[in-house]
C-alpha cells in the first residue's frame, strides 16, 4: 500500500511542478468531458460512445497538451516579455499559426483515430477546419490577451484546457454531429 501511496504522491507532485505533465492530465479530463457532454447534449445520439470519449481521452493527453506545451515555450521564447506589444505578438501568432494547424490536427488525427482513409482525414479538414478557425477567431484572442498578460507560465496550459472544455463540446459537435456534412452547414453555425 505504501508503494501505492509513494507512486501517486510523485504523480501529483510531477503535475503540480511539470507543466507538460499538468497540461497532460488537464486535457485527459477537459477532452473526453467534453466528448461526453456533447453527447449528452445531442437528442438525436441514443447512447453514449465510450470509445470516443476514450480516443478524446488519448488525442487531449498525448496529442494536444504536448502539441501545446511545445507551442507555448515556443512563443515564450520569440516573444520574450509582457508588454502589451509582446502579449499581441503571442496572441498574434498564435491565430495565425497555432490555430489552423490545430484544427487541422483535430479533424484529421480524430478522423483517422476512428478508422477511416488518409483521404477521409484530408476531406474532413478541407470541410471543416477553415469554418472552425474563423468562429475560434471569436473566442480565443480575448481569451489569450487575458491568459498572457494575467496567468503564470506554470498555469498557461491549465487555463486554456479549462476554456478549451468549452471549445472541446463545440469542436465535439463539428465532428460527429456534423459528420460528413458540407462546409456551408458549419457556416450557418
Amino acid at each position: 500500500m505504501r508503494v501505492l501511496g509513494n507512486f501517486f504522491k510523485k504523480c501529483f507532485h510531477s503535475i503540480k511542478t511539470k507543466p507538460l505533465q499538468r497540461g497532460m492530465a488537464m486535457y485527459s479530463i477537459t477532452y473526453p468531458t467534453g466528448s461526453f457532454i456533447q453527447q449528452l447534449l445531442n437528442k438525436e445520439q441514443e447512447k453514449i460512445d465510450y470509445k470516443r470519449i476514450g480516443k478524446f481521452t488519448l488525442f487531449g493527453a498525448f496529442v494536444i497538451a504536448p502539441a501545446a506545451n511545445l507551442w507555448v515555450n515556443f512563443v515564450n521564447r520569440v516573444f520574450v516579455g509582457n508588454t502589451i506589444l509582446h502579449i499581441f505578438g503571442k496572441v498574434g501568432l498564435e491565430q495565425i499559426i497555432w490555430a489552423p494547424i490545430f484544427y487541422t490536427v483535430f479533424y484529421f488525427g480524430l478522423t483517422v483515430m476512428d478508422g477511416n482513409k488518409f483521404s477521409d482525414g484530408l476531406l474532413e479538414v478541407k470541410t471543416k477546419a477553415f469554418h472552425t478557425y474563423c468562429v475560434g477567431l471569436t473566442v480565443w484572442p480575448l481569451l489569450q490577451l487575458y491568459n498572457y498578460s494575467h496567468v503564470s507560465d506554470k498555469n498557461r496550459l491549465v487555463f486554456m484546457a479549462f476554456f478549451g472544455l468549452l471549445w472541446t463540446i463545440y469542436l465535439s459537435y463539428t465532428k460527429y454531429v456534423l459528420q460528413g456534412t458540407t462546409s456551408s452547414r458549419i457556416k450557418s453555425l
